[in-house]
């Protein structure tokens, strides 16, 4: 008969493995956290009684099903990437901004495209007329990825950014989203794949 571990038995195996070795890695930024009003902050509050499925239903910080977060030690090592939604006119302009974020303290980059870019239209079709560069950076090859970041350390920061599939450039250097649900939705149903399609694309 296989014996089930208890609550705290857990949290020490927890404690041992997933949480050392994230500490290892990464410290905590201080020793005690508390709230505006001095209260103790634990680093993992259990519950009194026993619970048969505390495992499998909630866990610990760091490990399956993850409900309690995807960190071990979450906001208490590192804080939360800070990104602002950013990108304007050409790849030169929106670069010297990015670079200026991130000397003033974000921690991350979020790429803004302008409506011909996110729709897959180079900035010299004639179709693109007057929205080049307007709600977002014009992106046409990736020579001008290159420029918009050049002298960043992609290796240390992080870029999200949202557009279409058809732009197989875009993700090169950075990280990608390609959500056909938000553009169906957000563009008024402009997205190129039917709504039910784009969701089986999105979550494979």
């Amino acid at each position: 008969m296989v014996k089930t571990m208890t609550i705290n038995e857990q949290y020490n195996k927890w404690k041992e493995s997933t949480l050392k070795k994230s500490l290892e890695k990464f410290k905590e930024r201080k020793e005690r956290f508390e709230t505006s009003a001095g209260i103790d902050v634990p680093r993992v509050s259990l519950p009194k009684d026993e619970e048969k499925e505390y495992e499998v239903k909630l866990g610990f910080p760091g490990e399956y099903p993850y409900t309690r977060g995807v960190q071990p030690t979450m906001y208490r090592s590192r804080l939360w990437t800070m990104r602002q939604y950013a990108g304007f006119s050409t790849a030169e302009e929106s670069n010297k901004r990015y670079r200026y974020l991130l000397e003033h303290g974000q921690t991350g980059l979020s790429v803004a495209f302008d409506l011909p870019t996110q729709i897959g239209y180079d900035a010299d079709d004639p179709i693109a007329h007057g929205e080049v560069g307007k709600v977002g950076v014009s992106i046409s090859s990736v020579h001008d990825m290159e420029i918009l970041f050049k002298d960043i350390p992609l290796e240390t920061v992080s870029t999200s950014m949202i557009h279409r599939a058809r732009h197989l450039y875009l993700p090169a250097r950075a990280f990608d989203e390609i959500d056909h649900r938000y553009i169906f939705i957000l563009r008024a149903g402009s997205s190129e794949l039917e709504y039910d399609l784009g969701f089986r694309v999105s979550h494979p």
